[in-house]
């Protein structure tokens, strides 16, 4: 869904269980201290959010699909350890 107004974060955020807001919530914040305490301007909020929302379903979509799905690396090829001719004789 495009996001182009707070109202629309609002209903976006509403779609989602407590956790998932918190965590959302959680991002913005963060990004408000850090651009208050850089003395860096703002991005417009309605961006913030959506950002932040994309990065928490991101995260959980991740979260989910980490497991034991992922497979295991193994060789493709294996070699031999070299031996010397000199420890060849006995």
């Amino acid at each position: 869904m495009r996001i182009r107004d707070m109202n629309d974060v609002q209903q976006v955020l509403d779609r989602y269980p407590e956790d998932t807001k918190e965590k959302i919530t959680f991002r913005v914040k963060r990004y408000l201290k850090a651009c208050t305490k850089l003395g860096v301007p703002l991005d417009p909020m309605v961006r913030v959010w959506q950002e932040a929302i994309e990065t928490v379903e991101v995260e959980e979509k991740m979260q989910a699909d980490e497991g034991d799905n992922w497979p295991r690396f193994e060789a493709l090829r294996t070699y031999e350890v070299y031996t010397s001719p000199v420890d060849l004789k006995f």
